[in-house]
């Protein structure tokens, strides 16, 4: 595509004149389509498996116990912590103000963000090896985990404040990969980054085990069915433009959630 310029007198969110924000999402559009059609004629199946393994003495049955109990602590404080680097990372983001494009699916968006790179360029920033709500406010506030040693959190818990206040970068456009690797992602991410344009790319049984659960309480018929609702919080938040895979009837169930345009 062209090149997009940029209007740099305009001091507000949609920092992208109307006609370049129509051309950013052109070459989304297109680009997508591209990926659409080249899985479609590979035929990608994702295959899983389940492995069983049985516990073999007292010994193994403690440290299982352990590390079943680790996973709890975890996840019960999974958001919680989140929301701490999210309140800062939104902040550094109000300051920023640059139109946000959200890459999400249950698979290919590492692909898509990489094939946008390849045609936009350095005129937008990307979250490279960030999608969670972990991984997001990270890459937004310069945050990385560089051991995984607990200690380095006291240091991340630190420094996120600071980094909320530091120099915004020149770039006009953020292209953001997020994921939904568990219920509530979707929301959480979502109504922090409130994007311009989404690209969903699809929806597959990837973290299924994680929303069984809505299933078993009877919110939802199958895993597909939740994990589409989850997604579909980056449709109920977008403000501009949804481009999704119309063949996807999961996918097309999501679009009476959103105002936004949908192509």
């Amino acid at each position: 595509g062209g090149d997009i310029e940029f209007d740099e007198n305009e001091n507000r969110r949609r920092s992208i004149s109307f006609q370049n924000y129509n051309q950013l999402c052109s070459i989304c559009g297109q680009i997508l389509g591209y990926m659409f059609a080249t899985i479609e004629e590979c035929g990608h199946k994702y295959h899983f498996r389940c492995i069983n393994e049985s516990l073999g003495n007292t010994n193994e049955n403690v440290k299982q116990a352990r590390l079943d109990n680790e996973k709890i602590i975890k996840n019960f404080l999974y958001f919680p912590i989140a929301r701490y680097f999210i309140f800062f990372a939104g902040i550094y983001l109000r300051r920023w103000n640059p139109t946000i494009v959200v890459v999400t699916g249950s698979s290919g968006k590492t692909t898509l963000l990489h094939l946008l790179e390849s045609q936009i360029g350095r005129r937008a920033r990307y979250s490279h090896k960030a999608n969670s709500s972990f991984g997001i406010p990270f890459d937004v506030l310069g945050l990385s985990r560089k051991t995984l040693f607990k200690t380095e959190w006291f240091r991340l818990f630190l420094s996120a404040p600071v980094r909320a206040f530091r120099p915004r970068p020149q770039e006009k456009i953020y292209i953001v990969e997020a994921d939904c690797d568990r219920p509530y992602e979707g929301k959480f991410l979502a109504s922090f980054l409130k994007p311009d344009v989404v690209l969903w790319i699809n929806v597959a049984r990837t973290h299924g085990m994680n929303f069984e659960r809505l299933v078993e309480e009877g919110s939802f018929a199958t895993v597909e069915q939740a994990i589409a609702f989850e997604f579909g919080y980056f449709l109920e938040y977008c403000q501009g433009t949804v481009i999704i895979n119309g063949d996807s009837e999961l996918m097309k169930k999501q679009i009476e959630r959103t105002k936004a345009k949908v192509i």
